[in-house]
């Protein structure tokens, strides 16, 4: 068996650890699962047990090769905000840990099972942890997949049942919509399955998987980067950095609410409401631009990921402009592996050509070929 089929998990007895262990045992993968001392029994038959102290990398780091992928499950059980001292002194002293030991070994690929980001205020000390723990994975520069579930459903946690019609009906207003889908609810087999896929499809860089694509992720065969809704997964999500100013197409990242001001301001979409701006970064590609994590910068891609892509709304604050910025977001944008051997590319600009132009765009060979429906206005209001 080759190298890159061994899998170290750390949590490998717990909640998912032990069905997580079970489906990488069944594909034919070498596991190694951290375990505490006395608990090695817990593990099913065929997964290595290493035994340590999941908060003390010492005691495990030496352990993890010849493993490329380490998958780091542990955390708090059953969180509730009665645990914030917990979340600090066990979910994030293992992770760093975890990362650094990993980082040491050699590790090519990270999967953590983070949180719904961000979560609703009753859990803000959980969600922060687990975005701390996300920035100390990414410092090491290690390629990482992060899972961010908000509940997972499976034996003695079926208390949120309960909610599965609200949720449904949430969903459905446009107003809670983005809401309801980032932290809806995943079963115990979707769960699994997503950390499987991840474990077998490494990304290049990072990765962020939410709660819709966690739920696509049950079927077989490759990943294929979108969702059973046809819509974009965040399977293809990824980030770039350039000191304190990042490029990401987490949607869980994005400032709605700043882009939304910017739009509805811009001499291309002038007055648009909220709901349509909300409606546009739902079905597109996008790309935010961050400055110490404060959007700056914003640009989606209209694409069936196959043949064609239409770039739009695109923009960087203007106390931001001068720096190269928004020629590096392009770059990024035409760099994205989801949107390689497209065969046409279009957007539309009123005085941005020579940004464009640095990025290989030109005015069209044969306009008298091209042909559009346009409703100037639609979005201002009628007297």
């Amino acid at each position: 068996m080759s190298e890159s089929s061994d899998v170290f998990v750390t949590g490998g007895t717990g909640y998912i650890g032990r069905r997580l262990v079970l489906d990488l045992l069944s594909r034919g993968r070498a596991v190694r699962a951290l375990v505490r001392p006395g608990s090695e029994n817990r593990l099913p038959a065929g997964a290595v047990p290493v035994a340590g102290d999941a908060l003390r990398r010492e005691t495990f780091a030496r352990s993890i090769a010849p493993a490329k992928t380490f998958v780091q499950l542990v955390g708090v059980s059953h969180p509730s905000p009665a645990k914030a001292a917990e979340f600090r002194s066990v979910d994030l002293a293992s992770v760093r840990a975890s990362a650094e030991a990993a980082s040491r070994a050699g590790v090519e690929h990270f999967v953590y099972l983070s949180v719904a980001q961000p979560a609703p205020a009753i859990m803000k000390a959980y969600a922060a942890v687990r975005a701390e723990g996300e920035a100390i994975v990414r410092a090491t520069g290690m390629n990482a997949t992060f899972l961010r579930p908000w509940y997972v459903l499976g034996p003695g946690h079926r208390w949120p049942y309960l909610l599965v019609p609200a949720y449904w009906l949430f969903e459905r207003l446009p107003g809670t919509r983005e809401s309801a889908r980032r932290i809806g609810l995943v079963t115990l087999p979707e769960m699994v399955a997503a950390l499987v896929r991840a474990v077998e499809n490494p990304p290049r860089g990072v990765r962020i998987l939410e709660v819709p694509a966690i739920r696509g992720q049950a079927s077989t065969g490759p990943m294929s980067g979108v969702s059973e809704t046809g819509r974009p997964d965040p399977m293809t999500e990824r980030e770039w950095r350039r000191g304190n100013f990042a490029i990401s197409t987490d949607p869980a990242k994005l400032d709605r609410e700043t882009i939304h001001r910017f739009l509805a301001s811009s001499y291309w979409a002038t007055s648009i409401p909220r709901e349509i701006v909300d409606r546009s970064i739902d079905d597109s590609l996008s790309f935010g631009l961050y400055e110490d994590g404060r959007q700056i910068g914003f640009a989606r891609v209209i694409t069936d990921f196959a043949t064609f892509a239409y770039l739009a709304d695109v923009f960087v604050l203007e106390s931001h402009r001068g720096k190269g910025l928004a020629t590096w977001l392009m770059e990024s944008i035409l760099a994205h592996p989801r949107l390689q051997g497209l065969r046409r590319w279009m957007l539309v600009t009123r005085d941005a050509h020579p940004l464009y132009r640095k990025v290989g765009f030109r005015d069209l060979a044969h306009p008298e070929r091209i042909m559009e429906r346009t409703f100037p206005g639609i979005y201002e209001r009628q007297d």
